[in-house]
């Protein structure tokens, strides 16, 4: 099924991206933000969860699904 986040980054900014593959992996997603918001992935800090919480990056290929 094909997962939709909300994404938010520096000054306000934000995107929606939608359609994303359930098989996409934490690098592919650092990927699609840094195409929608032009944040180079070493500077992305990724949170998930409720309430969010960061999400250390140990394992570039983990499944975004995998990550709560």
């Amino acid at each position: 099924m094909p997962l939709t986040l909300k994404v938010n980054g520096p000054e306000g900014k934000s995107a929606v991206l939608k359609g994303l593959d359930d098989g996409l992996t934490l690098q592919q997603l650092k990927d699609k933000v840094q195409e929608a918001l032009g944040v180079p992935g070493v500077e992305q800090k990724v949170r998930a969860g409720f309430p969010p919480k960061d999400v250390v990056m140990q394992d570039a290929t983990a499944l975004v699904t995998a990550l709560g």
